[in-house]
C-alpha cells in the first residue's frame, strides 16, 4: 500500500529518516512541536519551530540519548505538510480511505481557515501522543514511513470506566492498560504498515524508534451519525457548564454564546457542521447530474420552486425505503444503474437521517441555521425521489 510512495524512498535510507534531506528540502516550513515530558491542561504543550530547527534538535537528541535520559523529548506533530508543499506528492490516499468528506470540504474552502486534516508526524524514539480520541470523533489512518510504533487502544466505551472523580480521562494509560488488560488492545506497527482507527476509539501512541508517519482524519457517511452525536454531546456540556448565565440572555444570545464556546472548545460548531453537509451534498448533486440522465425529472429549478413544500419526517424516511427497494431490484444490472453512482447515493442517504434528526430537535440551533437545514432536506429528498423514479 505504501511501497510506491515518494516519502518511502526520498525520506528514508536503510530504514532510518534521512534527516539532512528533510532539513534541506523542507527546512523553512513552520511546524508545531510538542514537549513529550510536560503536560498542560491535559495535553502536551506546543511551540512553533522550523523543520530545520527540529532536525537539528533531533540529531542532538539522538546523540544525547546515548549518554543521558534528562534531555527533553520533542515531537513534531500535526504538520499540514500537503498544504505547505502542494506540489510535492509525498503519498497518495489509500483507496480504502478515499471517501474523505473532511478534506474534500477543506479543499473546497468550506471552512474559515486554510488548514486541512492531512498531517505528517516526526519524532525520536521515546516521543509519544497521550490518551485521546480523534477530533470530532472522526476516523483516522496512520502510515509509518519509517520506524516502529506501539498503539494502546481502549475498547470503545470502556474508557468511561477509567475517568477520575472529576470526570476526566487519564493522560497516560501505560500502567492502567497493564492493570486492566481486558479493556485495552496493544498493536505494534512496523514501517510501511497502515493503522485504521475507528471512530470514537481512544488510543495512545509511542514511537519505539525514530519514526515518521503520515496521518489523516476524515469523516464520511459511515461515521456521520457518530460525529453528529458527538457534537450534540459537546453542546450539552457547554450548556451545562454556563447554565447559571442563561437567565440574563435572550434565546438567540444563549444559542450564539453556546455555539461560540463550542467552536472554541471543540473546533467545530453546528454552523461548521452544516457547511460540511452542504458542501458534500452540493458536490454529490452535481456528480449525479453528470453520471445519470436525469434531465427530465431532476432540475435544480424544480427544487427551488418547491421550497415552500417541506417534506415530513415520514416522507424523508419513506423516500429512503423506496430507494433501497429500487436499488435491490436492479442489483447486478450495471446498465440500469452504474456501479460508480452507488457511492454518491450512499452519501446522500447518510446525510438525510442526520438532518431529519436535527429538524426534530426543538431550539437546537438558530432560526437561520434551521432554515438552511430544511432547504438541504428538501434538496436531498427530491433528488432521491428522482433517482427512485429513474430506476422504476
Amino acid at each position: 500500500m505504501t511501497c510506491e510512495w515518494k516519502s518511502r524512498t526520498e525520506w528514508v535510507d536503510e530504514s532510518k529518516p534521512k534527516l539532512d534531506f528533510l532539513s534541506k528540502t523542507f527546512g523553512a516550513a513552520q511546524v508545531p512541536v510538542a514537549n513529550c515530558r510536560k503536560s498542560e491542561y491535559g495535553s502536551q504543550p506546543k511551540q512553533t519551530w522550523t523543520v530545520e530547527q527540529f532536525i537539528t534538535y533531533w540529531k542532538n537528541y539522538c546523540h544525547a540519548e546515548k549518554e543521558t535520559c534528562n534531555t527533553e523529548c520533542h515531537y513534531l506533530k500535526d504538520w499540514h505538510f500537503t498544504s505547505d508543499f502542494p506540489d510535492y506528492q509525498a503519498y497518495f490516499t489509500p483507496t480504502f480511505f478515499s471517501s474523505d468528506w473532511l478534506n474534500e470540504a477543506c479543499d473546497a474552502k468550506c471552512f474559515d481557515c486554510d488548514e486541512d486534516f492531512r498531517f505528517v508526524y516526526m519524532g525520536p524514539k521515546g516521543s509519544w501522543t497521550p490518551f485521546h480520541a480523534d477530533v470530532y470523533r472522526s476516523f483516522s489512518w496512520s502510515a509509518n514511513i519509517c520506524g516502529r510504533k506501539k498503539w494502546i487502544f481502549c475498547r470503545c466505551g470502556f474508557e468511561e470506566k477509567h475517568r477520575d472523580k472529576f470526570g476526566n480521562l487519564p493522560f497516560d494509560v501505560t500502567e492502567i492498560s497493564k492493570e486492566h488488560p481486558d479493556d485495552f488492545i496493544e498493536i505494534f506497527q512496523e514501517a510501511g504498515e497502515v493503522i485504521f482507527v475507528p471512530s470514537g476509539w481512544h488510543h495512545q501512541v509511542h514511537n519505539l524508534e525514530n519514526t515518521i508517519s503520515i496521518n489523516h482524519n476524515w469523516i464520511n457517511g459511515s461515521n456521520l451519525k457518530r460525529v453528529w452525536c458527538f457534537l450534540q454531546n459537546e453542546l450539552a456540556a457547554v450548556e451545562k457548564e454556563i447554565d447559571d448565565c442563561k437567565s440574563g440572555m435572550t434565546d438567540e444570545q444563549w444559542t450564539n454564546q453556546c455555539q461560540m464556546l463550542m467552536r472554541a472548545n471543540t473546533g467545530m460548531n453546528f454552523a461548521d457542521f452544516l457547511k460540511l453537509l452542504e458542501t458534500i451534498t452540493h458536490a454529490r448533486l452535481d456528480q449525479i447530474r453528470k453520471k445519470l440522465d436525469l434531465k427530465n425529472i431532476f432540475q435544480m429549478d424544480d427544487i427551488q420552486n418547491q421550497t415552500a413544500i417541506q417534506p415530513s419526517v415520514h416522507d424523508c424516511l419513506e423516500t429512503l425505503v423506496k430507494l433501497q427497494q429500487a436499488l435491490a431490484g436492479i442489483e447486478g444490472d450495471k446498465k440500469a444503474f452504474p456501479k460508480h453512482v452507488n457511492h454518491i447515493v450512499f452519501d446522500l442517504c447518510a446525510i438525510l437521517p442526520v438532518i431529519v434528526d436535527w429538524l426534530e430537535k426543538d431550539k437546537i440551533s438558530s432560526a437561520q441555521l434551521t432554515s438552511r437545514v430544511k432547504q438541504l432536506t428538501l434538496n436531498i429528498t427530491f433528488t432521491l425521489k428522482s433517482i427512485t423514479n429513474f430506476l422504476g
